[in-house]
């Protein structure tokens, strides 16, 4: 049973293999080198996060009745406390394990990107690389491909980042207004970057991280004004604060919210509205020589649902203009139809 449920894992994992494979186009070396690298940018956060977490210990007070004195007990586990024999002889492994994942696949990340930088750097040879298929940077397509060539290691910076927020959050203590200061000051010097730099390829990919960063700049700055103490405020100033904390959480989802629907969203909808009104106006063409409404909705639904791309005039056109096109073709074609067989 155990035999059977090994090589039935090996069969699907040797099949995921050859789909990545095929989809990347790529030899099946590079393509398990892709899927690792894949597994580590999801597992690094988490894994660093635990990891930081075991070094976190919360203090207690002991009453002098139970002894008096002090003690330290894990922040995630107040079963294991800081002092005991357990707990130093797990901290030599947190701390191997904090010298592969948050140090080591960073470092790796940079080791094999900087022995490609030839290739990877230069814009023209990397035009080159893509139309052969990736024969030789197929590996470590998964780390470049959104960035420009001249920022073909912002991967690794991007990763520095999230380790940054994750290890405040991590080994700082949460009632501490420490750790959201230092997160705050992390962001801004990253909003600096990201707007300097610009290093996606596309547009809105940094548009869209830019308003990340400024978003998250924005959450740590209200978790600040939280440990600003109003208490002793009077009623009105409190209702302010209140409101203003309310934007700024607010402020950096609202403006993605708005930008993703000014850019896709209204241009979209815009373009059915269109579509729809050219077909009904088709439809009252029609009627104008068919003289029947249900006849009429039968020819523009006909119409549109015979999508042929032979004529090539049609094929390079986008879905909705082609249909549109190949739909006036028609109606066209009916009314002089129709109109000849008027005229005899």
């Amino acid at each position: 049973m155990v035999s059977y449920e090994g090589d039935e894992v090996g069969s699907t994992f040797g099949e995921l293999i050859h789909q990545v494979q095929g989809r990347l186009n790529v030899s099946r070396g590079q393509t398990i080198i892709y899927l690792f690298l894949l597994l580590t940018f999801l597992v690094i956060i988490s894994t660093s996060m635990t990891l930081f977490h075991y070094f976190k210990c919360d203090t207690f007070i002991i009453p002098a009745v139970d002894g008096g004195g002090k003690k330290s007990f894990l922040f995630k586990d107040y079963g294991v406390e800081c002092s005991s024999s357990k707990y130093r002889t797990y901290s030599s492994f947190a701390i191997c394990m904090i010298f592969i994942y948050p140090v080591g696949i960073p470092c790796m990340y940079i080791s094999m990107l900087w022995g490609n930088r030839k290739t990877l750097s230069n814009t023209e040879k990397m035009n080159r690389e893509i139309a052969a298929g990736y024969p030789t940077l197929g590996h470590v397509r998964f780390l470049v491909d959104a960035y420009k060539s001249e920022y073909f290691y912002f991967e690794a910076v991007e990763c520095l980042r999230r380790l940054l927020l994750a290890a405040i959050i991590g080994i700082i203590s949460e009632n501490s207004g420490l750790a959201a200061i230092v997160a705050f000051v992390i962001c801004i010097a990253f909003n600096f970057v990201f707007v300097k730099m610009k290093p996606f390829k596309d547009p809105d990919d940094s548009f869209l991280a830019i308003m990340l960063t400024y978003s998250l700049s924005l959450l740590f700055l209200a978790a600040i004004m939280l440990n600003v103490e109003i208490g002793a405020e009077s009623g009105f100033n409190q209702q302010v604060f209140g409101v203003l904390l309310v934007i700024i959480i607010l402020m950096g989802p609202i403006g993605i919210i708005l930008y993703v629907s000014w850019k896709y969203v209204i241009p979209f909808v815009i373009d059915r509205i269109k579509l729809s009104r050219d077909g009904d106006m088709a439809k009252l063409l029609l009627r104008g020589v068919i003289l029947d409404s249900a006849e009429a909705d039968a020819a523009y639904d006909t119409s549109r649902a015979k999508i042929s791309y032979e004529d090539s005039s049609l094929s390079s056109l986008e879905p909705h203009l082609y249909i549109e096109k190949l739909g006036r073709q028609s109606f066209e074609s009916q009314l002089s139809r129709r109109s000849s067989e008027a005229v005899l």
